[in-house]
């Protein structure tokens, strides 16, 4: 019997120290087998290989369920690879298992970022105005305004509306004063609304050595604060059918006085052997860049003119949607034995890659006569621009004298550059060749240099 009951120990125990070796031997190697997956995600995450440390992670979630380590590593994972309503179950499930604050700061990061790519979406379809709300509501939150904010300031460039941008800007400048970018963007929307002196203040008042950066990394700031100008210009003028040639020398003074553009100018025009000179006046509302809504008056006088006018007054208003301007203008002019009125309806088109389609419609309402001219602009960079124009109709589109009105068929092309090779000097040249029928044809060729400050 004591044998017996000696065997029946002996079994037992064997029997429990397999079970007990065993299960330390499976132990170990799950040990083994965690540590091992967690050390191939951080390999894959340091190679940016964030798909294959997605599918390691969810393997070895399916054996280890609750794990609060490996959800916080595949909430993170997913949300750096943008599947952000993936991270967003992650991160519940992982407050479920083991809630802390900083699941919940990740979850709402999740959460801020799959609002902004929602405005985002929402932009590329087009749907602005929503974008715009979504974006406003996550700024004003203060659950992201950094990013938020920045979208919202580049929506709002985009649409033209600076006034908004510009208040964005100042805002994150203050929030984040450690970030150069929105110190830049802030300058931008101020020149983009046209306070050229604040900007300027702003980029004198910067610290040298942050202002030499900023020249080097944003140099079109420094040129584009600079908006006054002189300029010197001559052009020659070559006629057939034996007329004698034309010449004409301008001086051209820009000013900004309180915000608004004053233009100067002085022409001396010597015409089919007769010589007038001619003064002019341009004043332009608040100018930026690509405003919403400007306009301008402009006037010139010529007393004791042969052939100009001798006054003239002309005014445009501009109104902006979008990427398209439309334009309405209108002049009178007084010659010595009669006048001239002109309607011009135009519209300015912003087409990708920088360049602007510009078409105007001159109608002389007295003569009842029609010019349509088109032009073609670009500009790639703030140092250089360009521009083609081609005009065809029954008048000339630029009045010099009577006979430019006269019912005759006219077809002009001109084409014109300008070059700012230095912040404060810039030069150009342009030549142009239009003919009229039955009458003449003219060749011109126009040099001119400016000085910016």
């Amino acid at each position: 019997m004591n044998k017996k009951i000696t065997k029946t120990l002996l079994l037992f125990c064997l029997i429990l120290f397999t079970i007990v070796f065993f299960s330390k031997q499976v132990s170990a190697e799950e040990t083994i087998n965690y540590d091992t997956g967690l050390q191939k995600v951080r390999d894959y995450t340091k190679t940016k290989n964030f798909q294959e440390a997605e599918t390691l992670l969810k393997g070895m979630l399916s054996r280890y369920p609750d794990n609060s380590e490996l959800l916080e590593m595949l909430g993170r994972i997913l949300f750096w690879e943008k599947k952000y309503d993936e991270s967003l179950t992650v991160y519940k499930r992982l407050l479920e298992v083991r809630p802390s604050q900083k699941a919940e700061e990740d979850m709402n990061r999740v959460i801020s970022a799959k609002e902004l790519q929602i405005a985002q979406e929402l932009q590329d379809r087009g749907n602005i105005k929503e974008a715009e709300e979504r974006l406003k509501l996550l700024y004003n939150s203060g659950r992201d305004r950094y990013s938020a904010g920045y979208q919202l300031g580049i929506l709002y460039i985009r649409q033209r509306d600076y006034d908004e941008a510009l208040k964005i800007f100042s805002e994150l400048r203050t929030y984040y004063p450690e970030d150069s970018g929105f110190e830049e963007l802030y300058l931008e929307s101020l020149i983009l609304t046209g306070n050229i002196s604040m900007a300027k203040e702003g980029l004198n008042s910067l610290p040298e050595d942050r202002r030499a950066k900023l020249h080097d990394r944003r140099d079109d700031l420094f040129y584009r604060v600079r908006r006054n100008y002189m300029m010197i210009g001559t052009t020659w003028g070559d006629y057939d059918q034996g007329m004698k040639d034309e010449r004409q020398h301008d001086v051209k003074w820009r000013q900004r006085i309180a915000e608004k553009t004053f233009v100067f100018s002085f022409s001396n025009i010597e015409r089919f052997g007769i010589t007038d000179s001619q003064a002019g006046l341009e004043i332009y509302s608040k100018l930026g860049e690509k405003t919403k809504r400007w306009g301008y008056l402009s006037f010139t006088a010529s007393p004791g003119a042969d052939f100009l006018p001798r006054w003239t007054a002309e005014a445009a208003a501009y109104q902006g949607y979008r990427n398209l301007d439309l334009s309405l203008g209108y002049a009178h002019m007084e010659f010595n034995s009669s006048s001239v009125d002109r309607l011009m309806p135009g519209i300015i088109v912003y087409l990708p890659y920088r360049l602007a389609l510009n078409e105007t419609l001159f109608i002389n309402l007295r003569r009842g006569t029609t010019t349509l001219l088109s032009k073609i602009h670009y500009e790639p960079n703030h140092k250089f621009n360009c521009y083609y124009s081609y005009s065809s109709g029954s008048s000339a589109e630029e009045i010099g004298s009577l006979q430019d009105i006269e019912k005759i068929s006219t077809y002009s092309h001109g084409a014109e550059f300008e070059y700012r090779f230095v912040e404060q000097f810039s030069i150009g040249a342009g030549l142009k060749f239009s003919r009229r029928e039955n009458s003449y044809t003219q060749n011109d060729i126009t040099f001119f240099a400016k000085y910016w400050w």
